[in-house]
């Protein structure tokens, strides 16, 4: 059994839980830990999986938000949903760190 990519690449669900637990460690030496939060604004991509399943490892809890909110919509999920650490699209950047600066104070561009 696969899960196909938008490019229509198979992953296996092996692959996708091995890519979980190699995330899941990066994010730990982040400083993360059970109960925190971690944001995510993706499209509909399988790192959205990956993702997901690193922040059930560290019983993390997920705060996803639409790829389409406004900026001010954005702002006040980051500002007021305590993530400590949030994943986006490389387009999404500039203006994420505008918006919340308190957040991005380090950035890591991990490879999911």
């Amino acid at each position: 059994m696969s899960v196909h990519t938008m490019d229509m690449k198979r992953v296996s669900y092996q692959k996708l839980w091995e890519s979980s637990l190699s995330l899941a460690a990066s994010i730990r030496e982040l400083d993360i830990q059970k109960g925190d939060k971690i944001a995510v604004c993706l499209p509909n991509w399988n790192e959205f999986i990956v993702i997901a399943m690193a922040a059930a490892h560290l019983g993390a809890v997920l705060v996803p938000f639409n790829t389409r909110y406004r900026q001010d919509e954005v702002a006040y999920i980051l500002g007021n949903s305590g993530a400590k650490i949030a994943f986006f699209t490389e387009e999404f950047d500039a203006s994420a760190s505008v918006m919340v600066p308190n957040l991005f104070q380090r950035k890591s561009n991990f490879k999911v």
